[in-house]
């Protein structure tokens, strides 16, 4: 499982932290002085810059998750000073989901790096670091996999069926592989097994609530009785209109 590239990595999951910082001054009013005012606004700024630098496609993915690393932690120090503080427990709900999209994000990135740029060219330290890696995105796609688009998703799913593919034992492979090994493959095999089966959750779902979406309401006139304007009379049109009407009746 390599060669993973995610353009933006990860839009979906940038967005929702920076609409969560968007409103954390909205909970500071009131409740502390303009010192630690501050302090927040200080490390919504630099929460900012850090997304935009992750946005840049000439560092590295390790970079970037240390990047985020550094970040949470600022995070979590600055609200250690204030959580006992019993009027911002709504503000510690928006920071809690903030620090725990970007553990999320952080572990991403992570991932990807022991994928994509960590390989020694030695075989078993190699297949160790692969395995770490799809544990990280394992974890992550379980989570977090709804803020995923589903280009990235269908990613994740297409790599790791092909690393399922790849390590797919004969009777005569398997005999002459070490015990060793093969608990290293079925760790493997495990996390993209996890990897398919949450993508595929998760697109089954999307579609299920696309569908729910779209579906008309029976209360309400269906769009075709509402038409109006230069064809309203038109015989040929309104034969279409009762074409399109007996076939959906037809198909009741």
């Amino acid at each position: 499982m390599n060669d993973i590239k995610l353009k933006d990595i990860n839009n979906g999951c940038h967005h929702y932290i920076l609409n969560n910082i968007e409103i954390v001054p909205n909970y500071l009013n009131d409740i502390f002085a303009n010192s630690d005012k501050k302090l927040f606004q200080n490390l919504i700024e630099e929460t900012k810059i850090i997304l935009e630098k992750c946005r840049d496609n000439s560092i590295t993915y390790r970079q970037k998750a240390e990047l985020l690393n550094t970040l949470t932690k600022s995070w979590f120090d600055l609200w250690g000073h204030y959580n006992h503080i019993q009027e911002a427990i709504e503000l510690g709900y928006i920071i809690d989901d903030i620090t725990n999209y970007l553990v999320g994000y952080t572990k991403l990135l992570l991932g990807i790096s022991i994928l994509n740029e960590d390989k020694t060219g030695e075989e078993e330290i190699d297949l160790q670091k692969t395995i770490k890696g799809c544990q990280l995105i394992a974890e992550t796609i379980d989570v977090f996999g709804h803020i995923l688009s589903r280009s990235e998703l269908e990613q994740f799913s297409e790599n790791a069926g092909k690393t399922l593919s790849d390590t797919t034992y004969d009777l005569k492979e398997y005999f002459k592989d070490s015990i060793e090994n093969h608990e290293l493959i079925v760790q493997l095999r495990g996390y993209c097994s996890l990897i398919i089966l949450r993508v595929n959750e998760y697109l089954k779902q999307r579609q299920l609530s696309f569908q729910e979406t779209i579906k008309p309401n029976s209360s309400s006139p269906l769009w075709w009785e509402n038409i109006s304007g230069t064809f309203k009379d038109d015989q040929v049109y309104d034969e279409a209109m009762k074409l399109g009407q007996d076939y959906r009746k037809s198909n009741v």
